[in-house]
């Protein structure tokens, strides 16, 4: 055991002693044979070169350079080191190389957290494009929670898709696309008769209903959306509190209540139940993003996907 840990002494010695410069110069050595030669290519004085090879000889215990009539020569052990020292600083190349990412061959799977809303409206059309154009890749999504923002930090979640809101300073967002809020009801619901033509109700007509209200995590609370309340306008009953936007329709088809929710849900899921979409009158409008944290903002095959996200909805944001 003794002898073991004086040779590691050893070892990581000669190591801390022998560095790229020094990986450098002896294959120069190698290929030109010259100490002057090698010292012009790297830029060193030829006492300064022959100070390099000085300290090499004695780390290495080996002359590995001679002069002979007709010019410099190897030593054996010189000949047998030339192809390792190649190796070496190719394997530090290698280390040290950009990171590519080919998407047509990747396996890799992403970790993400969305509401429902954001696993249908983004979701479908995003797998569709990577079937085509990264087929082995696979997206996780896990709910969106109130420990989102801290799972994005620790990095058990890669990215998220998230509404408008406050994030901390070390996070990036990426605007994918704008949605607004509309009105969902039953088929024959009165509201509709009084939207008329312009099927658009007022905030005033909706709140002498019974509402559908959504909860949502903020990322540190659970709130209650419930879109037209922000006026201090409230419904006179909310006889139901979801956190699934999915079971709007199913939660209205029924009743008089009604459920504001996102218009690009509402398309979707108004054939479910045979349920109606009403405009809002006034700006409802909001921001969808994609949100990740610093530490995965460099990160090439993440950059390929959410530019690929971009890609996706950016006809629908001229």
């Amino acid at each position: 055991m003794k002898v073991m840990t004086t040779m590691q002494k050893v070892d990581d010695e000669f190591l801390m002693g022998l560095d790229f410069r020094s990986l450098r110069f002896l294959r120069l050595l190698f290929q030109t044979r010259s100490v002057t030669r090698t010292g012009e290519i790297l830029g060193l004085s030829q006492p300064a070169a022959s100070r390099v090879l000085g300290k090499l000889r004695g780390m290495l215990g080996d002359p590995l350079l001679l002069r002979t009539s007709k010019g410099g020569t190897l030593t054996p052990y010189a000949e047998r080191l030339g192809p390792r020292v190649t190796t070496a600083l190719s394997a530090m190349a290698d280390v040290f190389a950009p990171e590519t990412f080919d998407p047509g061959s990747s396996t890799r799977t992403f970790q993400l957290a969305s509401t429902d809303y954001g696993a249908a409206v983004v979701l479908p059309d995003l797998l569709a494009r990577l079937s085509r154009e990264a087929p082995s890749i696979q997206l996780d999504v896990a709910p969106w929670l109130t420990r989102t923002l801290s799972e994005l930090e620790s990095g058990k979640l890669d990215f998220a898709l998230y509404a408008e809101g406050d994030l901390p300073p070390d996070f990036h967002t990426r605007h994918l696309f704008k949605d607004v809020q509309a009105c969902l009801v039953r088929k024959g619901h009165s509201l509709v008769k009084s939207a008329g033509k312009s099927r658009r109700v007022s905030r005033d007509q909706i709140v002498e209903y019974p509402q559908i209200a959504m909860r949502y995590p903020d990322g540190r609370d659970t709130g209650v959306d419930e879109v037209i309340g922000d006026a201090g306008q409230k419904s006179p009953f909310v006889p139901l509190k979801l956190p699934y936007f999915m079971a709007a329709p199913l939660a209205v088809a029924n009743s008089d209540a009604v459920a504001c929710i996102p218009l690009r849900l509402a398309t979707i899921l108004a054939g479910i139940k045979n349920c109606e979409i009403l405009e809002i009158k006034g700006d409802y409008r909001f921001s969808y993003r994609i949100i990740w944290h610093e530490r995965m903002h460099h990160d090439t095959a993440f950059k390929w996907l959410r530019e690929t996200m971009l890609k996706q909805f950016k006809s629908q944001n001229r």
